[in-house]
């Protein structure tokens, strides 16, 4: 990270801005140009999670190259301190920056955890939901186990 003074190392700024924050960028190897995509997903036990179809293209580059980067960005507003000067605006954000391991979540018991806990990131349910092992079975769970990871916040103004 160039900028080491937007570093932020305080972890509950970090935990909370991984739980609030909706959209995870995935940058997925494909031999050539890489492939990204937005995805909604959730932080557990140092590892991020999203759901996808058991085939496709996303699972077909992941299981041919399972290390992936990912972003989490969180833009609030711009900053300027003068208007006739590009180079003198800015923002006021929050980003992850990371790399990870991919890798399909095989157990039917943290399948429902992850998409429970899913549902209650983006829906707010609360109450568990009981899935058939039919519908687990058309269900793809990933883990991105995290390698690496940068958090900068840019808070001023």
């Amino acid at each position: 990270m160039r900028r080491k003074e937007k570093r932020c190392t305080d972890h509950k700024i970090l935990l909370d801005f991984l739980n609030e924050a909706k959209v995870m960028n995935l940058a997925m190897q494909t031999g050539g140009a890489p492939y990204v995509i937005p995805l909604h997903y959730v932080y557990n036990n140092d590892s991020l999670y999203f759901h996808c179809a058991n085939e496709g293209y996303k699972i077909e580059l992941m299981q041919k190259y399972p290390e992936v980067g990912f972003t989490i960005n969180e833009f609030e507003r711009t900053i300027s301190t003068n208007a006739n000067n590009p180079c003198a605006t800015g923002s006021r954000y929050k980003s992850i920056v990371g790399d990870a391991r991919a890798e399909i979540v095989k157990s039917n018991c943290n399948k429902v955890a992850i998409l429970n806990a899913l549902m209650a990131k983006y829906t707010g349910r609360t109450e568990a939901i009981e899935f058939k092992d039919e519908t687990l079975a058309e269900v793809n769970i990933v883990k991105l186990a995290i390698a690496y990871m940068d958090f900068k916040v840019d808070s001023r103004g």
